[in-house]
């Protein structure tokens, strides 16, 4: 096998894309990875405007269930491999964790995801025992 560049970061979309399965829903953000592990970066952004839009106009729990796996797919894989671009964030994830934090304001997950030092500090406060939370901020200190 010949190794190259990112090889660790493409093995790792790979496996998401498979996760990716489980979710029929989100079928338009699979085919993003899928484009996006070919080098279709284009197709990939435009296939990602498409499922943007499409989770804009579903339920705010559907958007938070997305988020959250998101999040945590984050977390167990290097992120190297760009599961989170700018218009995913800024349009659909930033704003999902603003109304999720309005509706569960004692909840520390969208804390921890938005995470600043001031969301994060918010859900140390709520939940001083997350060990999800002491693995991002090691992991940010490094």
């Amino acid at each position: 096998m010949t190794y190259y560049w990112r090889q660790d970061s493409f093995i790792e979309l790979k496996l998401v894309i498979e996760e990716l399965d489980s979710f029929p829903n989100w079928a338009d953000y699979a085919r993003y990875c899928e484009l996006k592990e070919k080098g279709l970066r284009k197709q990939a952004l435009s296939i990602l405007r498409e499922f943007i839009q499409q989770m804009l106009t579903r339920p705010l729990k559907e958007r938070i269930e997305f988020v959250n796996w998101l999040e945590e797919t984050r977390i167990r894989y290097s992120d190297g491999i760009g599961l989170t671009p700018v218009p995913l964030y800024e349009q659909l994830i930033k704003p999902t964790l603003e109304l999720w934090i309005e509706a569960e304001p004692k909840n520390p997950l969208p804390y921890r995801w938005q995470n600043t030092i001031e969301s994060v500090n918010k859900a140390i406060e709520l939940d001083p025992n997350d060990q999800t939370l002491r693995k991002i901020l090691f992991r940010n200190r490094l």
